[in-house]
């Protein structure tokens, strides 16, 4: 091969396929500085074009390249370097050998790779949280009420049954949850009220609604106690409300409707997130984050209203003790990771305050 980049010349040496003569012969592609291009087989068959004309195929490796005249002739050579000159000359360019830069250059593959993976970890880890919380913030109450009927609905038709308590047992929970909201009522925009239920699959458990709504079972009412510790686990669930925990976590398992709803502000998309929300609360544990955030609520209302902070601890005590003879998976513990932590937290912090959590 010769090359001139002043002449604009080059000869370049492979083989010709054509629809004439089965199988392959030999040729040379000369370029000449007029920028027409010839293709001269050893049986003496010529092919003239411009290099416009061309299609080079891009590089891979070492293998060889493929250039297509108009007639649909192929010149096939494994002078790779010569054809890459010709590509640049001819206007390609500089990047048509991008992939084969990739695959014999590994290192930068290997950082490309890293910088997205990185990219992606970062996007996931601070980006969305931070996007779920805006969004989870911003969605009216009128919303906030029409996800949670819906999650409710669901609730009740696949997991969760009439109560079974006398109704007289329910009206102390229910005034016990009026001491735990009542505070917040007069300073947040939430509907509060609680949902009593028999656990059924999800034995004793509670969840928190978007809108301010507690559902507790019946399984988790006979567990407690005393009144006390039932109101540790409403002020609890309560702090996962006033935070909107279980929307942030939905939108956070749900990356494209967060990101449509983040940069449009769609308020109609808002109810159709309510469909995943029932299997979320009771499969899925929230983060420790929001956990320890809830915690910290709980603690502070129990010290503020003069209640020893030991009876969240207690109480979940005896669900782990009712969650390991059972061998469930149902159980407020399903939804609250780490509860050895959490029990502990509580035994030491009921000594020296909440705020030091």
């Amino acid at each position: 091969m010769t090359f001139s980049k002043s002449t604009f010349h080059c000869n370049i040496e492979g083989n010709i396929y054509d629809s004439v003569v089965s199988g392959k012969k030999g040729g040379t592609l000369t370029v000449h500085e007029t920028g027409e291009v010839i293709l001269c087989g050893e049986d003496g068959s010529r092919s003239v074009c411009s290099s416009g004309d061309l299609r080079i195929e891009p590089r891979l490796g070492n293998t060889p390249r493929r250039i297509v005249f108009p007639e649909n002739i192929v010149f096939e050579t494994e002078d790779n370097d010569s054809v890459d000159s010709l590509y640049i000359l001819t206007g390609g360019g500089r990047f048509s050998s991008f992939i084969h830069i990739m695959e014999s250059r590994w290192r930068y593959f290997a950082a490309a790779l890293a910088v997205i993976v990185i990219s992606v970890f970062c996007t996931m880890k601070f980006a969305v949280p931070v996007m779920a919380k805006t969004v989870a913030f911003a969605i009216p109450p009128k919303y906030l009420k029409a996800i949670s009927v819906k999650v409710e609905t669901s609730l009740d038709s696949g997991f969760l049954e009439k109560s079974g308590l006398k109704k007289s047992k329910i009206s102390r929970v229910q005034n016990n949850f009026r001491f735990v909201t009542d505070t917040v009522k007069k300073s947040g925009n939430f509907d509060f009220r609680l949902i009593v239920r028999k656990g059924g699959i999800v034995g004793a458990n509670a969840f928190a609604l978007p809108d301010g709504a507690v559902v507790i079972t019946d399984e988790l009412i006979g567990l407690s106690g005393n009144e006390k510790e039932i109101i540790a686990v409403l002020a609890h669930e309560t702090g996962h409300v006033i935070n909107r925990h279980g929307l942030r976590m939905l939108l956070q398992d749900s990356v494209v409707s967060l990101l449509v709803m983040f940069v449009t502000g769609d308020v109609l998309s808002y109810a159709s997130v309510a469909a995943a929300f029932p299997a979320l609360l009771i499969n899925r544990g929230y983060s420790r984050d929001f956990e320890r955030e809830a915690d910290m609520y709980a603690l502070n209302f129990l010290k503020m209203k003069g209640i020893d902070q030991v009876n969240f601890s207690n109480i979940l005590s005896r669900l782990q003790k009712e969650h390991g003879a059972s061998g469930g998976g149902n159980s407020l513990l399903s939804t609250h990771p780490s509860t050895k932590e959490r029990i502990k937290n509580f035994m030491k912090y009921s000594k020296e305050g909440a705020d030091n959590l």
